[in-house]
């Protein structure tokens, strides 16, 4: 881990301390789903895309910041991919809402409704050996999940439906890991330490 990882680590993990809970991500919902893959999936060539056309998921929606409801956050989608490879491992994706812009794509962007927002990584996952940009654009009560390249137009490779909203302790028992990645979409390098770091240091308050 790099001197600059570990300051971050840091100061995330005594600003949650201060807090009394994480100050990432510490308010949302979580809901039940499904999953429905299109025909451009198999395009992936990832563990994800050889399975059933249709699973159950689960879903989390959060406010990064925990600002009150009614100001813009910069909102988080996580996505959980149960028996992701056929062999039981899982696949988390998690995005923050951005835009579907060939530059703004990349960039946080406040919202305030988890529906109506379109989510993005923010930075590549590599993906069949390529690296591409995931994204969750709305698309009436659920959102279409697409990859980028770069610049590149959307590719949609599945569709999301979000369904009922599970209990609260239902929605505190969820971690979502960027180390889940049995599915073959992958966060790797200085970006995986980080972020993993980042996210365990917030957590360190609640245990």
């Amino acid at each position: 881990m790099s001197a600059a990882s570990r300051v971050v680590d840091e100061v995330v993990r005594l600003a949650s301390a201060v807090r009394g809970e994480r100050i990432i991500h510490a308010k949302g919902q979580a809901r039940a789903g499904r999953l429905t893959l299109l025909p451009a999936a198999r395009e992936l060539d990832v563990p994800l895309v050889t399975g059933a056309r249709e699973r159950p998921v689960l879903v989390r929606f959060s406010r990064g910041a925990g600002l009150p409801d009614l100001l813009p956050d910069v909102l988080g989608l996580a996505i959980r991919i149960p028996d992701a490879d056929g062999t039981g491992g899982v696949q988390d994706l998690m995005l923050s809402t951005g835009a579907a812009g060939p530059v703004s794509r990349r960039l946080l962007v406040p919202r305030r409704d988890y529906l109506h927002a379109t989510y993005t990584s923010l930075i590549s996952y590599e993906v069949g050996g390529r690296d591409l940009i995931v994204a969750a654009l709305p698309a009436g009560g659920g959102f279409t999940l697409a990859t980028a390249a770069g610049t590149q137009p959307w590719t949609p490779w599945a569709q999301l439906d979000v369904g009922e909203r599970l209990s609260a302790d239902r929605a505190r028992e969820l971690r979502f890991e960027i180390t889940h990645d049995a599915g073959g979409f992958r966060i790797g390098g200085a970006w995986r330490a980080a972020r993993a770091g980042a996210y365990d240091a917030a957590r360190s308050v609640e245990s």
